[in-house]
């Protein structure tokens, strides 16, 4: 997630408090369980005293790999349409590949 806030007279435990209160509340991954960048400009912004803009990284991309995992496993146990690939690569690369979209899912 990243914070930038502008405006006047807004200091950085009140933003550190929130992050942290953010934190207790979010399922954040296990490679980056303080995943917040802060920044702060003491310049407000064109329309007001103060404003916030927060991005995040949504985790709900678990229900698109989801899928795609069980549609490349039904195909791959048939091996249908493997042989217009395999001039190319290894068997063992889908193997890995379909292993490392497995671990993705379980990570998010």
């Amino acid at each position: 997630c990243g914070v930038f806030m502008r405006g006047k007279g807004v200091p950085i435990s009140d933003v550190n408090a929130e992050v942290a209160r953010l934190q207790a509340q979010l399922r954040m991954p296990s490679w980056n369980r303080e995943g917040f960048k802060i920044g702060l400009c003491s310049t407000p912004g064109m329309d007001g005293p103060a404003s916030l803009m927060a991005l995040t990284n949504s985790s709900v991309i678990n229900a698109a790999f989801r899928p795609l995992h069980e549609r490349f496993t039904k195909l791959y146990r048939r091996k249908a349409n493997l042989h217009h690939y395999t001039q190319y690569c290894e068997e063992s690369e889908f193997e890995e590949a379909a292993g490392g979209l497995k671990g993705l899912i379980e990570e998010y």
